[in-house]
């Protein structure tokens, strides 16, 4: 399968998207669904699933969410640029959901309509001890089961 950008992003994307994931629920305090479907219907979705490099690599987690609600022309958060060493189950499956993207070349849409967000962070507990190959797995399986 054929990555849907250059894997020399992949690390930087997947740590964007995580902490993205973290600060909306954990510093914004705001509804990580709401994020994730504004995620899919954005610009800015659209060319971090592409590996555009201002949005894999050349901002962080908090800019890339103000992107996106740019793109949609919704008031952007106000809240500090801060990220913690600790690692929240948001940043995981935002970590989780940036590789899975890219390895499987997949759109925002399509993952989160059949794996919505917080199907994702159910495999938290497990999974975040896990490689992440064996998640994908898993979420492959998902995506199977769903096909119609």
């Amino acid at each position: 399968m054929t990555p849907a950008y250059d894997e020399v992003y992949l690390e930087s994307s997947q740590d964007i998207l995580g902490q993205a994931f973290d600060w909306v629920a954990n510093t914004c305090n705001d509804d990580l669904s709401l994020f994730c479907e504004r995620l899919a219907k954005s610009k800015t979705g659209q060319l971090f699933a592409q590996g555009h490099p201002k949005f894999v690599a050349g901002c962080n987690g908090a800019e890339l969410v103000n992107f996106v609600m740019e793109d949609l022309h919704l008031p952007e958060y106000q809240e500090p640029h801060e990220f913690f060493m600790d690692k929240s189950p948001e940043y995981w499956a935002g970590w989780v959901l940036a590789y899975f993207q890219c390895t499987r070349n997949l759109i925002f849409h399509e993952i989160l309509q059949k794996i919505p967000i917080q199907r994702l962070l159910s495999l938290y507990t497990t999974g975040h001890e896990q490689d992440i190959r064996n998640v994908c797995d898993t979420l492959d399986a998902w995506i199977l089961s769903t096909k119609e």
